[in-house]
């Protein structure tokens, strides 16, 4: 949008989508996430401000900026499976909401795990459906982690286990 905005020349309407991006991101500032890179601190700050402060948030480990994938790539892959997490968690009626995001960077391989707490009734065979009103713009997100990790050499493995959904990107 602000190289859309720029490209045009608009001054006085990117200065206004600027401002609106600094007051909605005003509260980033109450929760921070550091994990050793930018792209990553950046969606977790965003996405997990938007809990409640009763479900329950764990972070764990340290990366690079240099992940050996490219930023946006990056930035799709983290960006939906934290979202849809936060997303379940926030509308949802279960008792004991969990989210733990983790980061391993080993000398052949990365990987990050997100695992939120679920309804019971939640299956690996249902995963493919959405839940929201508006069908035809969402339910796509998992297919564009798994489309993305996969032309970057990676894979996505999902599994759902005892109320808890486990999501784990692994590359190179």
């Amino acid at each position: 949008c602000l190289a859309e905005l720029a490209q045009k020349e608009h001054a006085d309407n990117t200065k206004q989508y600027i401002d609106t991006l600094m007051k909605q991101s005003a509260h980033l500032k109450e929760k921070q996430y550091d994990v050793g890179n930018d792209v990553l601190n950046a969606i977790l700050c965003h996405y997990l401000s938007e809990l409640d402060d009763d479900i329950s948030v764990k972070i764990v480990g340290k990366c690079r900026n240099d992940m050996n994938i490219d930023a946006v790539d990056l930035c799709v892959i983290v960006s939906n499976l934290v979202q849809n997490a936060v997303e379940y968690l926030r509308d949802s009626n279960i008792e004991s909401k969990e989210l733990s995001f983790s980061i391993e960077e080993g000398n052949v391989y990365k990987r990050i795990s997100v695992v939120n707490s679920v309804d019971n009734n939640v299956s690996e065979r249902n995963l493919k459906r959405t839940i929201k009103s508006d069908k035809r713009n969402h339910g796509i997100g998992l297919r564009n982690v798994r489309e993305t990790i996969e032309r970057n050499g990676g894979k996505l493995e999902i599994n759902i286990r005892k109320g808890m959904f486990r999501a784990d990107v692994i590359w190179n």
